[in-house]
């Protein structure tokens, strides 16, 4: 792998580690009364660019951003190390390709803020459900998520993840930290992720004007149902992928394959 390619992946996946400590922040901010939000990625950019030098962080997250979904397509359509048309490299490529689509959104989302362009948070959900071709995409969309979600809490449990660690020369503290928590953070992220595409289908069964689907209702959803102490917990855990994302980016060529 050239130079090039490794800076693109190692900071956009720094800058997805980023967000994720962001989230994760915010979110027990609020839960302990020190300030903060129950957000998302959206929200999370919104509370950084009111902050001094938010937006010229905000800017460096977006060019992170991109440098991944750079890396992602690269996977998707150019890396000759995921090249055979078995099952398993095909469904790798299709997330790759989802993951970058994702990221994209979420760059064009940050430039939109650093440009004051106002965005609605329910529009493009709403314009979706309004829609036969828009349903069935979210019905698509869903499916992709719960994959995804079921994905990483089987790389977690199966004992997966920690084979690529493992391929790295790290020393046992920071193999260790990496260890605890990338099944912390990847777990939390997993049940995030099924709780929004309950949210989804939920939405999508009891159809109605308003309904937003995003990590703010989902959080919202736990908190109410689950109380603060579930809650925090999941902060802390997006808090841990944050971490996990960090190390991966700084010590692991290897591991930027996953």
């Amino acid at each position: 792998m050239t130079n090039k390619r490794e800076y693109f992946a190692k900071f956009g996946i720094a800058t997805k580690g980023i967000i994720y400590l962001l989230i994760g922040g915010l979110s027990a901010m609020t839960t302990l009364g020190l300030g903060g939000k129950e957000t998302g990625s959206l929200g999370a950019f919104k509370y950084l660019a009111k902050q001094v030098y938010g937006q010229i962080i905000l800017a460096i997250i977006a060019i992170g951003l991109t440098g991944y979904v750079f890396w992602r397509l690269y996977q998707t359509f150019i890396d000759k190390e995921n090249n055979s048309n078995n099952f398993k490299t095909i469904t790798k490529k299709i997330g790759f390709f989802f993951s970058a689509l994702f990221y994209g959104y979420l760059s064009y989302t940050a430039i939109k803020i650093l440009l004051n362009v106002n965005s609605s948070n329910g529009g493009s959900f709403q314009t979706l459900l309004d829609s036969t071709i828009g349903q069935i995409a979210l019905v698509l969309i869903g499916i992709g998520l719960l994959a995804k979600a079921m994905y990483q809490l089987y790389q977690v449990y199966s004992g997966k993840y920690k084979e690529k660690i493992q391929e790295f020369d790290l020393d046992s503290k920071r193999q260790q930290l990496l260890v605890n928590s990338g099944q912390l953070g990847l777990t939390t992220r997993g049940i995030v992720i099924a709780i929004t595409v309950y949210l989804i289908f939920k939405s999508m069964l009891t159809y109605g004007k308003g309904n937003v689907v995003n990590k703010e209702q989902a959080f919202q959803f736990l908190k109410g149902n689950f109380g603060d102490v579930v809650f925090i917990s999941i902060s802390i855990g997006l808090i841990a992928y944050g971490v996990y994302m960090l190390i991966k980016a700084k010590y692991s060529n290897k591991l930027i394959k996953s």
